[in-house]
């Protein structure tokens, strides 16, 4: 296959990746990762639409060479620009600019314009970098959520590294530029290797959309949308393994029923969106104080459930507590300088031998939460049974 027919493919491929990613991105505007990721595929096009223009133009080669390296090597870094926001970061596409006067301006240089060898030996280390850095934000505990995901993206990304890296370090080794005739094997052979890439990191972008996708649906069956907690659908399934398990493992498992204290009234005084604040506000005080393992649910307007297990009653005592003061102690704040300050009433129970049943935990748990009411809020409250 001659270099120009792979040129061809090389602006068909990253005109795909272009044109299917930008329709993912007319779906969902505020998934900006899949934008960049249209964006990426837009600047592979102009460097191969470039590249290939060239032979059949009189344009001044260091001007071609110039916009083919600046828009291919941005290109890598608006892929990791659109990992960096899908971890959930601030966009940053100033540096992006900045890379990209950084490469024009190195083309600049004579004794780098004027040698094939001398600017693959410097501009190689850029692409690597930025590639490594990919997988790095793929693998990072921001995205841990996407990871299972993003693991084709990253394995073709990785791929394309393992054939930079090997480029990078083969050309210093030798002598002579084999990519300095168009008619070069290695020229062909790199060229073939680039447009591959277009075309597999472009399934493996789409199936990363896709799955993120698929698994937000899924969250959202199980999930509250306010508060990202556990919604009540899940709990008769998981509350009942829970039970199992503690069952056969002989050990304590504690319901703890938590209601914010007067929340009608904060609606009725500040309207429902402060009163979605407070809601939030609470959750993440209260998911600050429990461990990965421990489940919280939002079962009720106000009303959370903590299961929390191998919690004994001197463990959830001091849990409920914590959580009490955590609350007490802190205010929920809107942009417009509004603090509310909240209370909880707590009420927990934990297993007893006799129990057949989750629900029989949470009835004397929610008993517990009525004494908390009746005796003046801002309080835990407990059931202390025989064999508790």
């Amino acid at each position: 296959m001659d270099h120009y027919t792979i040129l061809i493919t090389m602006i068909i491929s990253s005109a795909i990746m272009t044109l299917t990613l930008f329709s993912c991105y007319c779906i969902d505007l505020k998934q900006k990762h899949i934008a960049d990721w249209a964006l990426a595929g837009l600047f592979f096009m102009v460097a191969s639409l470039t590249s290939f223009v060239s032979h059949f133009s009189d344009t001044n080669i260091s001007l071609i060479i110039l916009i083919v390296n600046s828009f291919f090597i941005c290109g890598h870094a608006l892929i990791l620009h659109g990992c960096y926001l899908l971890k959930g970061k601030q966009q940053r596409y100033h540096y992006i600019a900045a890379l990209f006067l950084l490469v024009a301006a190195l083309h600049l240089i004579p004794a780098i314009s004027g040698s094939t060898k001398t600017r693959l030996i410097f501009l190689s280390p850029i692409v690597i970098s930025t590639n490594l850095l990919t997988i790095f934000i793929i693998t990072s505990s921001g995205t841990k959520r996407f990871y299972k995901g993003l693991i084709p993206v990253a394995c073709t990304v990785g791929v394309f590294l393992v054939f930079y890296s090997y480029r990078f370090f083969w050309l210093n080794l030798t002598s002579t530029s084999p990519m300095h005739h168009e008619d070069s094997f290695f020229y062909s052979g790199s060229l073939l290797v680039i447009s591959s890439y277009y075309f597999i990191l472009t399934i493996a972008l789409i199936y990363t959309i896709f799955w993120i996708k698929e698994n937000k649906l899924k969250a959202l069956a199980i999930t509250d949308e306010l508060t990202g907690l556990l919604n009540r659908k899940t709990l008769d399934t998981l509350a009942t393994k829970e039970l199992k398990q503690a069952i056969r493992e002989q050990s304590k498992l504690t319901f703890m029923m938590i209601d914010i204290d007067h929340f009608k009234s904060i609606n009725d005084k500040h309207g429902h969106f402060l009163g979605d604040l407070v809601l939030k506000h609470v959750s993440e005080l209260i998911s600050q104080q429990i461990r990965d393992y421990d489940s919280l649910y939002r079962i009720g307007g106000e009303e959370f459930l903590l299961v929390a297990t191998k919690t004994d009653h001197n463990a959830a005592l001091g849990l409920a507590e914590r959580i009490r003061r955590a609350i007490d102690q802190t205010t929920a704040s809107n942009s417009n300088g509004i603090n509310i300050g909240v209370t909880v009433s707590i009420g927990f129970s934990t297993n007893l031998p006799t129990d057949s049943n989750w629900e029989e935990i949470m009835k004397r748990a929610d008993s517990a939460l009525y004494e908390a009411k009746h005796k003046g809020r801002n309080r835990v409250e407990y059931t202390m049974l025989i064999g508790a």
